[in-house]
C-alpha cells in the first residue's frame, strides 16, 4: 500500500515537472513574439519619424 502511494506521488512530480516545462515554453514563446511585435513596431516608428522629417525639409 505505502510502495504505491510513494509511486503515484513520483509520478505526480513528473507530471507537475513538465506541466511547469510547457507553461515556461509557452510563456517564452509568447515572450518571443512580444519583443518581435515591438522590434517591428520600433522600426515603422522610426520609418514613420523618419518620413515626417523629410516632409518638413
Amino acid at each position: 500500500m505505502y510502495s504505491s502511494v510513494k509511486e503515484y506521488s513520483i509520478i505526480d512530480m513528473k507530471e507537475k515537472d513538465q506541466l511547469y516545462k510547457r507553461n515556461d515554453f509557452i510563456t517564452s514563446k509568447k515572450q518571443s513574439r512580444f519583443r518581435l511585435i515591438q522590434h517591428l513596431f520600433n522600426e515603422d516608428v522610426l520609418r514613420f519619424k523618419l518620413l515626417f522629417r523629410q516632409m518638413q525639409l
